[in-house]
């Protein structure tokens, strides 16, 4: 795959070429994997955009330190339970959906990306996870964005 590919890219058969989707689940028409998914990265994707809108950077720290994506779904139905619902809520979404994929950008970029999501996790997403387990989104919702302002302010400024 080239440098820019898409990382939840994935080939299937041997013959000719297929191509699957392992964020959507779904087989990619040959044209859109050589002319999208093989040229760009995973956060240009307007379908990782729009199933990861919250997990942008929670799904990058994951992903760079290995560790298994099942939270996923703790943090999927709180954002519908607690964040789509919610004026509030829906306004820092629509922020994040544009911030998030920049710091992730920024923090790909240095070399000490792995030391910082380790960080992130400690900090931020096991706490909040731990927060939405017990019940209390708007803690969880105050520990993420003040979070989410603190990243803003280092990597976007």
């Amino acid at each position: 795959m080239g440098f820019f590919s898409c990382d939840y890219l994935k080939t299937e058969g041997t013959l000719f070429s297929s191509y699957y989707c392992t964020l959507t689940m779904q087989k990619v028409e040959n044209s859109t994997a050589t002319n999208v998914c093989l040229s760009s990265k995973h956060t240009d994707c307007y379908q990782y955009k729009k199933k990861n809108s919250w997990f942008f950077i929670a799904n990058a720290a994951y992903k760079k330190l290995g560790f298994p994506e099942d939270d996923f779904g703790e943090f999927a139905a709180w954002k519908c339970r607690a964040l789509c619902s919610s004026e509030r809520g829906r306004a820092f979404l629509k922020d994040y959906n544009d911030g998030g994929p920049k710091i992730v950008d920024a923090i790909n970029k240095r070399p000490d990306s792995k030391a910082i999501y380790e960080d992130i996790y400690k900090n931020t997403l096991r706490p909040c996870l731990e927060l939405i387990k017990a019940g209390e989104a708007a803690e969880a919702f105050n520990l993420y964005k003040a979070f989410y302002e603190q990243c803003k302010s280092l990597y976007l400024e």
